[in-house]
């Protein structure tokens, strides 16, 4: 059996602290700046909770910093430990973790919540390793709670996460926008969601190209003016709708 120290307690190290453990792995420890914070998690996991740094068990097989991009470097410098050094990032390449002989990174590719329990096949996750044998463990490690783990290295996990960041942030932006405007006139988000839903079953199987509809995919020029001009007094989805409606007549 694998075991897994976890040092962070927000939404990724609770996630997948839930992931590991519900799939075999012993999580030896947890350790956070917040001690309530960290105390409670090991609870929730069923272990103990680090006070200090020094406190961090020194024999695990792998040590997860599920932290802020921003103190990945900072957090890893800091720690003394002879396994698996990982962080979580999208963006952070793995040699921010160049202290350690070991180390590699896994990165979730999912909105991760404390609430959020994933299927295997709800949770693709992307490994790096500093070298094969690191890579072929991150393998082992990650195959315990996912049915989709990609190999790719910095370059591509950040590109990865530019997609992601357009695919689900930036769509989620424009529902909000939709929003808004259904209820400045009286009318609730639920009417979208039906078609919301349908889309993203689509998506399951086809390409986003191929699913495209509506009246830029139409070249109907005489409804784009016409919503341009209802949503005048919004200036900002009024200039993000025709850039967005320019992007899909420019692929007809």
């Amino acid at each position: 059996m694998s075991s897994l120290v976890i040092i962070g307690s927000g939404n990724v190290a609770t996630c997948l602290g839930n992931a590991f453990v519900r799939n075999g792995v012993h999580v030896k420890a947890v350790y956070s700046l917040h001690i309530e914070h960290a105390n409670e998690l090991a609870r929730k996991l069923n272990t103990s909770f680090a006070s200090t740094m020094n406190d961090i068990p020194n024999d695990a097989d792998f040590y997860l910093l599920a932290v802020k991009d921003a103190v990945i470097k900072e957090v890893s410098d800091q720690l003394n430990v002879n396994g698996i050094v990982i962080h979580c990032s999208g963006t952070t390449n793995v040699d921010a973790l160049n202290k350690h002989n070991l180390s590699g990174v896994i990165w979730p590719v999912q909105t991760l919540t404390k609430d959020f329990i994933p299927d295997k096949n709800m949770l693709p996750l992307c490994v790096e390793g500093i070298n094969d044998d690191v890579t072929k463990k991150l393998l082992t490690l990650c195959n315990a709670i996912s049915d989709q783990v990609i190999v790719m290295n910095s370059e591509q996990r950040k590109y990865a996460h530019l997609a992601a960041v357009i695919a689900n942030n930036m769509s989620n932006h424009l529902f909000d926008m939709a929003s808004v405007i259904l209820k400045e006139h009286g009318l609730s988000f639920d009417l979208l969601r039906p078609i919301i839903k349908e889309l993203a079953n689509k998506l399951q199987h086809a390409n986003p190209y191929e699913t495209q509809t509506g009246p830029a995919k139409r070249g109907d020029l005489d409804t784009i003016q016409k919503q341009l001009e209802m949503l005048n007094e919004h200036p900002r989805y009024r200039e993000m709708y025709k850039m967005i409606s320019e992007s899909i007549l420019s692929q007809n």
